[in-house]
């Protein structure tokens, strides 16, 4: 009976912690997302950045030469918006300040050039499986130590 006891207290426990969400770490370079509103002051860091799907798509370009034997460009693009993701980095009165992560200890990290591909990814339901979401720019390719901010994410919709 005590062994039937203790099962019964450990299951439920064994449950829960499979069940834990971990942390999603977006990696990016500046080639991958655009910033947008820097504020910075003595009690406010405000930051925006946006992930553009779609933005790598290249033009559709035909060269031909007219009648008086220039050489013509034609460049044709596609009228077709995609939506973005709104990135949103906020520490008032230092609630929300950036951490220093070791770049092996990342579990969960997506770069942002992978997500500007993914259009058929629903990022907003993905977003959800994850405790928080960290913001880490991998510019310096050297260091090991990483910042990692701790971001809001929405998707803003085309026109």
């Amino acid at each position: 009976m005590q062994k039937l006891l203790l099962l019964i207290a450990i299951i439920p426990t064994i449950m829960v912690s499979q069940n834990e969400k971990q942390d999603l770490y977006i990696a990016y370079d500046d080639c991958s997302i655009h910033k947008g509103v820097m504020i910075e002051n003595d009690t406010l860091v405000y930051q925006t950045y946006s992930v553009r799907f779609g933005d790598k798509i290249n033009p559709e370009i035909e060269f031909s030469v007219n009648e008086r034997g220039f050489l013509v460009k034609h460049i044709q693009m596609s009228g077709k918006t995609y939506p973005s993701l709104s990135i949103t980095y906020l520490n008032q009165n230092g609630n929300n300040p950036p951490i220093k992560i070791d770049q092996t200890q990342i579990k969960n990290k997506i770069w942002a050039n992978n997500i500007i591909h993914a259009r058929k990814t629903d990022f907003i339901k993905l977003f959800d499986h994850f405790r928080n979401i960290y913001l880490v720019d991998f510019n310096d390719k050297k260091e090991k130590i990483k910042i990692a901010k701790k971001v809001e994410v929405r998707l803003t919709p085309t026109l």
